[in-house]
Order: C-alpha cells, then sequence, then structure tokens
C-alpha cells in the first residue's frame, strides 16, 4: 500500500505566515504524533512536522519500554487510522499473515504492533525528523521559537506528544534516593538491559501492569528471583475505567462539570489501576517470583556490594531495583514547560484541588492563570496528563479515535478564527470559479426560448 491508496490530502488552506515556519509542530513520533499529523493534514491544515528525540525505527514507550507479550487492550481496538479501514491493524495483518488471519488472533502481539506502527509511519509519509530533541520553547512575538538538536523552527502551534512521561517525567520515591549512583536502580519507563538482570535477585516495586511486565520481563532475562513490592494489601482486579468507558460519557466527559471530573479522577486513583490477568499470570506461577503485600518501601541503602530494602514485613537484598513507580504531572518538572510553568492554571487554580497537574480545555490547550499569557492556549498537551480533563489515558491506543479529532477540530478553529481577515478576501473577493463547462452547452437553448 502507498500514499496513492489512501484519500486524497486536501490543499493546505491556511495562509503562510512570513514569520513563521509551521503552523503546527509536534513532538514526539509514536502513533499520537503519527496519527495527529495525519488529521491535520486531512484536515488541509499543510505546514505541520514531527520532531522525534530517538533514531528512525523508535516508536517511544513501544520501542523503548513495552515488556508486555501482547497488547493489553483487546484486538478490536482502533488506533492510529481514525477511520480508514486501510490503515487499520486488521488490515495490515491479513496483508502480514494471509486473510482471514486476524479474525483468528486471539490478541495482538506487541512485537507485530511495532511492525504495523512502522508500515503505518511508511505509508503515510509521515513528516518526521528524529534524533531531534527539543531543548527549548520561547515565545517570540506570534508564535514559538522551538529549538532542537536540527536547529530552530518558527511555530504558531505546539503539541505535546510525549507519552506518559510529559508534562512532569518519572517518579522515583525519596526512600530510592540513596540507590541513585548505584547504577542498580531504573525506572520501568527506561530501556532495561537483559545483561542487568540475568543472574540477579531483583525487586519491582508496584503492582500496576508495568510492575508486572517488568516482573516478567526480569524473569525472562533469567533473573534468579524477582521481588514485587506492592503497598496495597491486595491487587486491584478491576478497572476504575470500566465505568465511564461508555460513548455518552466518554464523547462529552471534557463538557462536564469541573469538580465532577477532578472526583472522578480522584476516585479512580484511589481506587488504583488494575493489571491485566495476562500479565499477572505470566509470572504468579514461577518459583522464582514472590509477591510481597502491604509492602512499601520504608528504607533503601547500597551495602556490602547489594541493596538493602526494608519493609513493614521483611528485609530484602537483591541487586537491581525497577522502580514502576508512575509519573509526575507537575510542569515544573518538565523541561520544556518548566520556564513558564508558573503561568499555567492547574487544577488547584481551578477548583482548590491538591494537585499541580495542568487543567486543559475541550481541545487539549493549556490555559493561563489569571493575568497570564493567552498564547499558553497554543500548547496542546496530548498525553496522559490529560485525564482528568478528558477522562481516559489520552495517547493510549483506544483513546485516539475519539481524541484526536477534537485536538484537530480546536487546532483548525483556532488557526482559522486568527487568520479570519485573510479568510474573509478570499471567501468575498476571491477569483472566480474555473468554468466547468463552455457556454456553447447552453446556448442553443437560450435561442430557442428568444425565438
Amino acid at each position: 500500500m502507498t500514499m496513492t491508496d489512501l484519500p486524497s490530502l486536501p490543499e493546505n488552506w491556511v495562509p503562510p505566515r512570513p514569520d513563521t515556519d509551521l503552523d503546527v509542530l509536534i513532538i514526539g513520533g509514536s502513533q499520537s504524533g503519527m496519527a495527529i499529523a495525519r488529521a491535520l493534514r486531512q484536515a488541509g491544515i499543510g505546514r505541520v512536522r514531527i520532531v522525534e528525540a530517538g533514531p528512525e525505527g523508535s516508536f517511544g514507550m513501544w520501542t523503548r519500554a513495552a515488556r508486555m507479550p501482547v497488547l493489553r487492550t483487546p484486538k478490536t481496538i482502533t488506533g492510529p487510522e481514525l477511520g480508514h479501514r486501510a490503515l487499520g491493524y486488521p488490515m495490515w495483518h491479513d496483508l502480514q499473515y494471509g486473510k482471514g488471519s486476524f479474525d483468528a488472533l486471539d490478541a495482538i502481539r506487541t512485537a507485530d504492533w511495532i511492525a504495523y506502527l512502522s508500515w503505518y509511519r511508511r505509508v503515510t509519509e509521515a513528516p518526521i525528523d528524529f534524533e531531534a530533541t527539543v531543548t527549548a520553547i520561547e515565545r517570540s512575538g506570534a508564535h514559538f521559537t522551538v529549538t532542537t538538536g536540527r536547529g530552530a523552527v518558527r511555530v504558531r502551534k505546539i503539541i505535546l506528544a510525549t507519552g506518559f512521561a510529559g508534562c512532569g517525567g518519572v517518579v522515583l520515591p525519596e526512600v530510592l534516593a540513596p540507590l541513585a549512583t548505584t547504577g542498580r536502580i531504573t525506572h520501568s519507563d527506561q530501556a532495561i538491559s537483559a545483561d542487568d538482570l540475568a543472574g540477579r535477585r531483583v525487586a519491582v516495586i508496584g503492582a500496576a501492569a508495568s510492575a508486572f511486565d517488568a516482573a516478567g520481563a526480569a524473569l525472562n532475562a533469567g533473573a534468579v528471583a524477582v521481588h514485587l513490592l506492592a503497598r496495597r494489601d491486595t491487587i486491584v482486579s478491576g478497572s476504575p475505567n470500566r465505568a465511564r468507558s461508555y460513548p455518552g460519557a466518554l464523547d462529552n466527559y471534557h463538557l462536564m462539570p469541573d469538580r465532577l471530573r477532578w472526583e472522578i479522577a480522584r476516585a479512580a486513583r484511589s481506587h488504583g489501576m488494575n493489571p491485566p490477568a495476562r500479565s499477572v499470570a505470566r509470572v504468579a506461577g514461577d518459583m522464582r517470583f514472590s509477591l510481597h503485600l502491604a509492602a512499601p518501601v520504608e528504607a533503601a541503602a547500597w551495602q556490602a556490594g547489594e541493596i538493602r530494602l526494608v519493609t513493614p514485613a521483611a528485609r530484602l537484598a537483591v541487586d537491581f531495583v525497577i522502580a514502576a513507580t508512575g509519573y509526575s504531572h507537575d510542569p515544573a518538572r518538565d523541561p520544556l514547560l518548566g520556564p513558564f510553568a508558573a503561568q499555567i492554571q492547574t487544577w488547584a487554580d481551578r477548583i482548590g484541588a491538591e494537585s499541580r497537574s495542568p487543567w486543559l480545555d475541550a481541545h487539549f490547550a493549556l490555559a493561563p492563570k489569571a493575568g497570564g499569557p493567552d498564547w499558553l492556549a497554543d500548547i496542546h498537551v496530548f498525553t496522559p496528563v490529560a485525564a482528568a480533563s478528558h477522562g481516559r489515558v489520552v495517547g493510549d491506543s483506544p483513546s485516539l479515535a475519539g481524541h484526536v479529532p477534537l485536538l484537530v477540530s480546536g487546532i483548525a478553529r483556532d488557526l482559522f478564527l486568527a487568520d479570519l481577515q485573510a479568510h474573509e478576501q478570499r471567501l468575498l473577493h476571491g477569483d472566480a470559479a474555473a468554468a466547468e463547462f463552455p457556454d456553447s452547452l447552453w446556448s442553443q437553448a437560450a435561442l430557442r426560448a428568444a425565438e
């Protein structure tokens, strides 16, 4: 399949500005960034570019830290195809493995999903610059200047599609600080070499999906023992998201009152996130695996060439620690948003919630605090930090079908209204439409009427 097999892209309708290079810059080139770029171009917004920190062939979390053998979501999920069946995973799977093979599939292998994303990137001709780490975002007049390792680019709109660690980074509990310089601890968000795990005793801190998947990867790598340390006294087995996963709630979530949305988000955090049954089953039967419940780490130290961990019920000696301890939603911790984080409206500003997480509007745009700069609304955050505002893990595969069109419609609105004077000239005084047929097609009939 090539671009010629897909619906043609409309001409760019956004008037060029002499002081900008792009209308939209997307930071992050994995599935969200590619789907957004495709949708923007399908909407007639043509001056779009993606910058990706990784090399060609990288897909963010998928190639860095997706340790599950199969996807956690059902095979029937929609992804970056956004309604174009020819771009969907089922079509790709049948092309690779034969007609009807998708119907016989139980679950999508993670390796196949990555291969599918590579195919999607190629056939949609995603406009990506690789190895282009963004080092600074600055406001200059009516545009942003975004600096990468490849140089600077002037843009009107920025979309952060930077995954789970976007808008705050990973969280490593303070109790683990004594291990920071040992080279024997990492976060589950990071790539982990099998050599760091083979033949070693491994502790995994956390009890959600990434923790169990990290434990499974450690066992597969040849760890001699894997201890999973959970704060709770049980493993959460039901999803807090299921109650709001019906179309009415998902489609209108961003329209609900702030306090209701925050209460739902707070209740979900209190409930905890459940690991998939497959991830639990993958490790539970292995005699090298131990599950420690009600076992928050109270102390950690590097002693005599090993890591010593203290929990309320046990003292453990291990060789390596994987912290599956989540992510921060504080823009002050984000190197890109940090310089103007103090001006970003948070849920605390909005309703007094104890949170530094940014409040996002219906189209994923940041909002300024009272008296702050209006241009913050030209930065759109399409990462899981948007969950409180939009009701689900934004950027995850199931969210793309509903959230990408919502994002694109807001950007199209903003660009159109910002250039309304130019559009007025085009709509009222543009060139007359080219003739689609000659006068001779109707002139004889007019002559007969005149006789």
